[in-house]
């Protein structure tokens, strides 16, 4: 099975990383996974970034739960996605 675990990282365009060794980052098409689902992954990760700093952490908390919970749901809707061949999980952001 494969590990996969999602995250927005500060330079990476992709949020999704599968530990083999070292981590590498892979994109929604390298995965597989539909545009629409790859175009909403985008979009949260632009979120994160607009709203959330390193060192300042989130400008509100309503952003905080919106970036959480669309993030569950994105997850849910990658592991659809990807069946039962892989594992995905998904870090705090």
């Amino acid at each position: 099975m494969r590990e996969i675990r999602m995250f927005p990282e500060i330079g990476e365009s992709s949020v999704f990383w599968e530990a083999r060794g070292d981590d590498i980052n892979l994109s929604a098409a390298e995965l597989g996974l539909s545009p629409s689902l790859a175009a909403a992954l985008a979009d949260w990760y632009a979120f994160w970034s607009e709203h959330s700093d390193p060192f300042l952490g989130w400008d509100s908390a309503a952003n905080e739960h919106d970036f959480l919970h669309t993030g569950e749901l994105l997850r849910e809707a990658a592991q659809f996605e990807l069946g039962d061949d892989f594992a995905v999980s998904r870090l705090r952001g």
